[in-house]
């Protein structure tokens, strides 16, 4: 598994007050984060995906059971390994299936929080695309992170996501 800090990896944002840092370099820095975190998901690399989260995340969707990412998952996983676990349920049923998904990640908000790390909210579509057929959006939700700094990086430490047609 690649480092999230060395080079060539994951290292996407500088901490919070970084020298130099302002909102606008922040917010640019933070759409680079979820758009590898996007990218890691594209390609099925679930153990650099987790890796973006801390080892006490937590990782929440409101939505109906059957549109949980990864299927049969419950709706709160704590803990990067429980989050990884998920992830790769999803990642292993769309292969067998032989459906590629992509993330569409944006609309960012970014707030600093007094405690050095970060509130962003996002709204994200997955889109599904089965082996010869069309493309057709599978869910469309918004998020809630809080991001910590870590070792030059960022990582997840909640995600919450709702999704629109959880009612």
């Amino acid at each position: 598994m690649r480092s999230l800090t060395e080079p060539g990896g994951y290292r996407a944002v500088p901490p919070p007050g970084a020298s130099g840092a302002s909102i606008e370099t922040l917010h640019q820095k933070v759409r680079q984060f979820y758009v590898l975190q996007a990218q890691l998901l594209d390609r099925g690399d679930v153990e650099a995906w987790a890796a973006t989260f801390t080892e006490d995340a937590v990782f929440v969707q409101s939505s109906h059971r059957d549109r949980v990412f990864a299927g049969n998952s419950s709706p709160e996983r704590r803990g990067r390994p429980a989050i990884a676990q998920a992830a790769g349920r999803g990642v292993a049923a769309r292969a067998a299936t032989g459906v590629t998904r992509r993330y569409w990640v944006d609309a960012h908000t970014v707030r600093r929080s007094y405690d050095l790390t970060l509130r962003t909210r996002f709204n994200a579509l997955l889109i599904e695309t089965p082996a010869g057929g069309p493309c057709r959006i599978f869910l469309s939700v918004a998020g809630e992170d809080i991001l910590i700094p870590h070792g030059g990086a960022w990582q997840v430490s909640r995600r919450t996501i709702f999704h629109d047609d959880a009612g």
